[in-house]
């Protein structure tokens, strides 16, 4: 939420992530590369479809899936309006692990940014078999 309008355009940035390694598609497994260099993900948002609730302007980001890896902080910088905004997030156990989904609510308001954090393990949804004729 926040009380400033995001109608047109903002970025964020989580700090100090792997962003490069492997999926093994037979066992469902993500590895972050070990010898991989920690980089910054910046997302820039723009023409924001906001919806106002009460007297806050609420946006859903995209999610992201990243590789599990040991991080026991990761910087997050808002930018809106070119006014910045940081916090830190704090993966529990201090690592992204594999199979979490995890969610940060983020309030931006002139005033500061507040975050709240929520884990939960993905749900899994037994599909139904499908058949593919040529």
């Amino acid at each position: 939420g926040s009380d400033m309008d995001l109608d047109k355009s903002f970025t964020y940035t989580l700090g100090r992530l792997k962003m490069q390694g492997t999926f093994d598609t037979q066992n469902g497994t993500a590895t972050a590369d070990a010898d991989a260099q920690a980089a910054d993900l910046t997302i820039k948002l723009d023409n924001v479809q906001t919806e106002q609730v009460k007297d806050e302007y609420c946006y859903t980001a995209p999610s992201l899936i990243l590789f599990p890896q040991d991080a026991a902080t990761i910087d997050l910088t808002v930018t809106v309006d070119g006014q910045t905004y940081t916090a830190t997030l704090s993966p529990k156990d201090g690592a992204l692990q594999q199979g979490n989904n995890y969610t940060w609510d983020v309030t931006v308001k002139k005033t500061g940014l507040t975050v709240k954090a929520e884990i939960k393990d993905w749900t899994e949804v037994d599909g139904e078999g499908v058949t593919a004729e040529m």
